[in-house]
C-alpha cells in the first residue's frame, strides 16, 4: 500500500500540544470522526490497545509512535500524522519502564491486514531517516511532511 493513499490534509496536524496520549487519541478520534472515517468506539479502543501492546519507540534522537487498533473501528481509511510542540509519554513498544519522550506520531486507521504492514514498513524506512524524521518535524505545513514520506 502507497502510505500517500490514505494520507488526507485534514489529519495531519503540525506543532500540537497534549498532556497525554489519551487527549491525543481524544483529537484525532474527534476529527476522524467529523470526516466519518471511523465509528464511536474508536477512542476508547486506540486507547485500550495502547495499554496493552504500546508503541512507543526511542530512536538515537526522537520519540516516534505507531498507534492503532482494530479494523472493525475504522469505517474508511486513513493516516494521521502529528508533530508536536512538547513531548508527549508514551509506554515503550519494548517494555522497558522508562517512558518514550514522542515527538512525532503517527496514528494507523486501516482495515486490511496486509496494508497495515506495507504502511508500517514504509513508516519504518522514514523514521530510521534522522534527516527525513527532523525535516517533518520542522515542516510548516502538510505538504511538507507529505514531501518526506
Amino acid at each position: 500500500m502507497d502510505i500517500k493513499s490514505v494520507l488526507n490534509d485534514e489529519l495531519i496536524f503540525i506543532n500540537e500540544s497534549f498532556n497525554s496520549s489519551e487527549e491525543l487519541f481524544k483529537f484525532v478520534g474527534e476529527k476522524a470522526s467529523s470526516l466519518e472515517l471511523v465509528n464511536s468506539g474508536f477512542v476508547e479502543a486506540i486507547t485500550k490497545r495502547e495499554g496493552e501492546y504500546p508503541t512507543g519507540l526511542q530512536l538515537e534522537k526522537f520519540g516516534v509512535a505507531i498507534p492503532h487498533t482494530d479494523a472493525i473501528h475504522i469505517k474508511d481509511e486513513f493516516i494521521s500524522i502529528i508533530t508536536l510542540r512538547e513531548p508527549v509519554a508514551f509506554k515503550p513498544m519494548d517494555g522497558s519502564s522508562d517512558n518514550v519522550k514522542v515527538n512525532l506520531v503517527f496514528v494507523l486507521g486501516l482495515k486490511k491486514p496486509e496494508g497495515q504492514l506495507g504502511s508500517l514498513q514504509t513508516i519504518m524506512q522514514v523514521i530510521q531517516d534522522e534527516t527525513k524524521v527532523q525535516n517533518i518535524l520542522n515542516a510548516n505545513d502538510s505538504d511538507s511532511i507529505i514531501k518526506e514520506l
